[in-house]
Formats: structure tokens, sequence, C-alpha cells
């Protein structure tokens, strides 16, 4: 009876875990550092496959934070599809001016990622 206690006041509480979306902004935020050095490198093969993983990191986090963090997940939303089209419409060989239209595209993500990392600071630290 003690045991079923402690767990129901476990499970009710949540436990000291964090929500599944902090380490989904994490995995996200850790994908978004490494496009610059591909932006520098004119790499447009290499932004094609960074962009498609933070894609998907993106995905995972909106559909685990939405619900709480609405207006947060939907700037992240818009801003990787506006990043994945850019990149999209690299040719093999950008020109430094295709390369600073990505570079706006980026730090529009990193924005929109650090908006919903301060909104999450408190639950995620």
């Amino acid at each position: 009876m003690i045991v079923a206690l402690a767990i129901t006041s476990l499970v009710a509480c949540g436990g000291s875990s964090k929500p599944a979306y902090c380490s989904d902004r994490s995995s996200l935020e850790d994908s978004i550092k490494e496009l610059p050095g591909f932006v520098t490198k004119a790499d447009p093969n290499g932004l094609r496959t960074q962009t498609a993983a933070i894609e998907t990191g993106a995905r995972t986090l909106i559909e685990s934070a939405e619900e709480d963090f609405p207006t947060e997940t939907g700037a992240i939303g818009s801003a990787v599809r506006s990043l994945r089209a850019t990149v999209q419409a690299l040719p093999a060989e950008p020109t430094p001016t295709q390369l600073a239209k990505v570079g706006v595209e980026v730090a529009t993500a990193v924005s929109a990622v650090k908006g919903f990392a301060s909104a999450t600071e408190s639950k995620c630290g």
C-alpha cells in the first residue's frame, strides 16, 4: 500500500525528470551549430545534409512541445522551412550572395531556437 502510494505520488508529480522537449531542444541546438561551418566552406551538399538533420530535429521538437509552446515552435517550424527552401535552391557552386542568403536563414533559425530555449529555461535549465 505504501509503495503504491509512493508510485502514485511520483507519477502525479511527474518525477524529477525534465520534459522530452528539453532533450529535443538540445539535439536541435547541436545540429544548428554545425551550419555556419558549411556556409563558410561553401558546401551545398553539406548544407543539404545538415538541413535535413535539422528538419528532423525540429519536427521532433515541435511534436513534443507545440502544445505547451505554440508560438515558439511555430517560429522554429517557419524558420526551418525557409532555411530548407533556400538551401535546396543552391546550385553546385553557390555565389557569395546565395551563401549570404543562407546565412540570413541560419541566423533566423538560430534566433527561433534561442527563443524556444529562453521560453523553456525554467523547465529545462
